[in-house]
């Protein structure tokens, strides 16, 4: 994980990608050489606060990279981009802060998901176990030996600068840090663990499940030994809340064929999460399936996915030709926030810092790209991602705002590297 930090460090990264000889993903963690750590650093994203950072794969950076295929992402570099799942890691002694699920897939996805290899899994497991699979936002928690406090979303650390801005992890703090649910409580208790947390909460994330009102809120649905990376049973999560208020999701089933039978007949339902002797699997029920790939199909439910963090859920769940759409879009997304966020860094380098107006003057003689304007007064930290949406607006743009903000900063940026060729600027895309 050092490594890891320090390769994606200023350029190392995009110098080692363009030596396609110096990368081969074939390779195990141990035997990574500094290209194919600069490799995998680009196929992170990342979120600091303090010593603690969370490294989380891309999936629209793998699916774009030129050494990376759909079917092979899984398992290059011995499957470590299946743990960088929002691992955290303290840079001050490289320990394992915080390690939450592995990337677990759905039958038929990989190698080790096919049906046949499943069933054979199954009979051979001391235990077969599946909890109900709610349908929110990832959350975790741990609290150190030192009591130091691990929380975080899918992509953001809290504490990391702007963190309180983010909604879906200001609820979570504020139920886990100052709800009276027992969450805290349960953290102290074990420190040598992850607790898994699952927010249902329309507000804060669109649901396709349609719940009812007792039943949203923040559940504990799972936990996992930082040490050794074993996940926690259904009891063992029951006994941990025994004493508290926090909500463990039920058992419901005991088999593969159960879990199959329940996919095809739930109702409120987002389907299952089997572990065959500790191996996860996720089991989705057909009605969902349904109603995610009527909803989520084309540009704005691709765009809502990757804006959200669960790109990678969603086109494992959508058909084949709407999958490839939907990383495409993601992809695409990615290409343009990493544009705007160097012609960002950029402006304000060259920006007057002085007086409104004269930061209206300079823009304006300068034809810089309508959107771009109101993030160059705003904090560095704000995330470019903000150059998707529009002042006021909580919606990300439509397909077609896109084509014209793409076309204006292209233009734009074209037109800057005409006159000065020698200044750092952002690269084509």
């Amino acid at each position: 994980l050092s490594c890891l930090a320090a390769a994606g460090a200023g350029d190392t990264c995009l110098v080692a990608r363009r030596d396609t000889t110096c990368i081969d993903t074939g390779r195990s963690v141990a035997e990574l050489s500094a290209a194919d750590l600069a490799h995998l650093a680009c196929l992170l994203c990342r979120s600091q606060a303090g010593s603690l950072q969370l490294l989380r794969y891309d999936l629209a950076s793998i699916y774009a990279d030129p050494w990376m295929a759909p079917d092979t992402a899984w398992t290059a570099y011995g499957g470590i981009l299946r743990e960088l799942r929002s691992t955290v890691w303290d840079w001050r002694d490289g320990a394992v802060a915080s390690l939450p699920w592995y990337k677990f897939l759905n039958p038929g996805e990989g190698p080790e998901s096919g049906f046949a290899r499943l069933a054979k899994t199954a009979r051979n497991s001391t235990f077969v176990e599946g909890t109900e699979k709610l349908d929110g936002m990832f959350a975790q928690l741990r609290m150190m030996p030192d009591e130091r406090v691990v929380l975080s979303t899918s992509h953001v650390l809290f504490g990391a600068p702007r963190s309180e801005a983010v909604e879906p992890l200001a609820t979570v703090a504020r139920i886990v840090l100052f709800g009276e649910d027992g969450y805290l409580k349960i953290a102290r208790a074990h420190p040598e663990a992850t607790l898994l947390l699952e927010l249902v909460d329309p507000d804060v994330r669109r649901l396709v499940i349609d719940y009812p009102p007792e039943r949203r809120g923040l559940w504990l649905v799972g936990a996992r030994d930082v040490a050794t990376g074993r996940l926690w049973r259904h009891a063992e999560l029951v006994e941990a809340a025994a004493g508290t208020t926090v909500r463990v999701p039920p058992l419901v089933c005991t088999s593969l064929s159960d879990a199959v039978r329940l996919a095809c007949a739930g109702e409120r339902f987002e389907g299952s999460v089997l572990s065959l002797g500790g191996a996860l699997v996720k089991v989705k029920s057909i009605g969902y399936l349904t109603a995610l790939n009527a909803r989520e199909g084309g540009f704005a439910g691709a765009a809502r996915a990757w804006a959200g963090g669960y790109l990678d859920d969603m086109v494992a769940s959508l058909s084949q030709e709407d999958s490839a759409r939907a990383v495409a879009t993601g992809a695409r997304l990615s290409a343009f926030v990493e544009s705007c966020e160097q012609a960002l860094a950029f402006l304000r380098a060259e920006a007057p810092s002085g007086e409104r107006s004269e930061l209206g003057s300079w823009t304006a003689a300068h034809q810089v790209p309508d959107f771009l304007v109101p993030w160059l007064s705003c904090d560095p930290q704000t995330p470019a991602l903000l150059a998707m949406i529009g002042p006021g607006s909580a919606e990300l743009v439509d397909e077609g705002e896109l084509s014209r903000r793409e076309e204006l900063l292209a233009s734009w940026l074209s037109g800057l590297r005409a006159v000065r060729p020698s200044r750092r600027l952002p690269p084509r895309h």
